[in-house]
Order: C-alpha cells, then structure tokens, then sequence
C-alpha cells in the first residue's frame, strides 16, 4: 500500500520499544495515530523519548495513553487540526483532555503549567479525562441535556476531593499577551458558554460567574476554606526556554 493511501496506523501493545522516528507527515492522508497501551495484554509497548515534531495536516486522532515514559509538546498548531476551515466546526475526536483540578489557568497556557508540574506539585490524581458528550454517568447530562459536556462537575467534583495541600490561579510573565487577565475579565455571552458547555451559576450558591474562570477562582475559594487547601496567586515567569 502507498504512503498516500495509509489513513490509520494502529500500534497499540505491539511490543514495541524505542522512540518515535519522525516520520508521519510521508503520510498525508493519516487521520488517526494509536499508540494506546491496553493494561493486562501480553505485549505492551515501552515507547521513551518525546512525540515527533511533526504530523501531516489529515491528523484528527493521536491516542498515546498508557505509555509513562513518553514526553514532549503537544504544540498549538496539532492543537489547531481539530478546527475544520471549510465546515466551521470542531472534530469533537481530537484532544480532548485532560485537565486539572486545582488550578486555574488559561488553556494555552497549559504546556508551560505540565512543564513546571514537580516544582507546583500537581499529582496525577489532579489530572482528569474530559468526559464525554452526553455521558449518562453525568448529573449534568440530566439537567442540561444529551449535548453537553459535564466538565464542570468533573473538575469541582475532583477539587473536592483534595485535602491540605496547594492549589493555585496562575498567570504568566514574559508574554505580549496575558491569556489568563484576557479570559478571566472577559464576560462571555450565553451563546458562547453553551458552546463551552459552561454554566455560570452551577454550583455556586449565589450569584453567578461572569467567566469561566471567575467560576473556577470562586470554586476554590470556597473549597479551600473546608479542605485547608493552601492557594497560590500572582505571576509566574516562563520556564527556561519555553
């Protein structure tokens, strides 16, 4: 078969050790890349190293879960693929998830708060899967519909369950543009939130958030007070070279 006819490639627990080669843009049909590990199957993957730099513009699905010993920058760019230009919608498959209880932060500024994760002592159990569109599981499924995605309830329930430790609204210095001020002063429409699947008055009982991340920073506030969570505000600079 020809590169440019190759659209899956499935590596999932095939014993394979090493790392990555960069290869995958000499096939630009390629929609979907699996390097999931299934636990208990006889021939797991031990993949090192860090994910290529580059992929072809036709990857809508990359699944490397189940491997601890691979690392690198999932970049904005990758990120982008999942906007369709000539549709106008999303491909809801592509990078969804995880993110982390505990802390507040703007979404691209993601790679830089994984980056300084030791040093801010986030633990796996603050890193969640967004959950799916419409999971029956979901209280939020019940009172806002089939389409909405319950990230809400997902990440107040996971604050919750932390108990004396930190928890922090982080912003970054060193950039033209302030990600975090931007997205916390901005107060977004309905029409905008149910895109985002935000609901501004949910759990609060109050009032309502004028952002999602007002939401997020009245969240903490409250769950700190009953959890002796310890919070962490201000400006953090990049990390060297990022």
């Amino acid at each position: 078969m020809k590169d440019g006819h190759v659209t899956h490639i499935v590596l999932d627990n095939n014993g394979l050790r090493g790392t990555l080669p960069d290869v995958f843009t000499a096939f630009p049909r390629l929609k979907r890349l699996d390097l999931h590990n299934w636990p208990g199957l006889a021939r797991p993957n031990d993949i090192t190293g860090v994910l290529p730099q580059h992929f072809p513009m036709s990857l809508r699905a990359l699944v490397v879960p189940g491997n601890p010993n691979l690392a690198g920058l999932v970049s904005k760019e990758l990120i982008l693929q999942s906007w369709d230009p000539v549709s106008q919608t999303k491909n809801t498959e592509f990078m969804q998830g995880p993110f982390i209880v505990g802390a507040s932060f703007a979404s691209e500024d993601i790679g830089k708060l994984l980056y300084m994760r030791q040093k801010l002592g986030i633990s796996a159990d603050m890193l969640k899967d967004v959950p799916k569109k419409g999971d029956p599981a979901m209280k939020m499924t019940q009172t806002h519909g089939d389409n909405w995605v319950a990230w809400q309830e997902v990440w107040l329930t996971g604050l919750q369950t932390l108990q004396n430790q930190n928890v922090f609204l982080m912003s970054l210095e060193g950039r033209q543009e302030n990600y975090f001020r931007q997205k916390f002063e901005e107060c977004t429409s309905d029409d905008k939130n149910k895109k985002n699947c935000f609901d501004p008055t949910y759990a609060l009982p109050i009032g309502e958030a004028f952002s999602i991340l007002d939401w997020e920073r009245r969240q903490i506030l409250a769950v700190a007070k009953t959890n002796n969570l310890s919070i962490g505000t201000g400006h953090r600079k990049h990390p060297p070279g990022m």
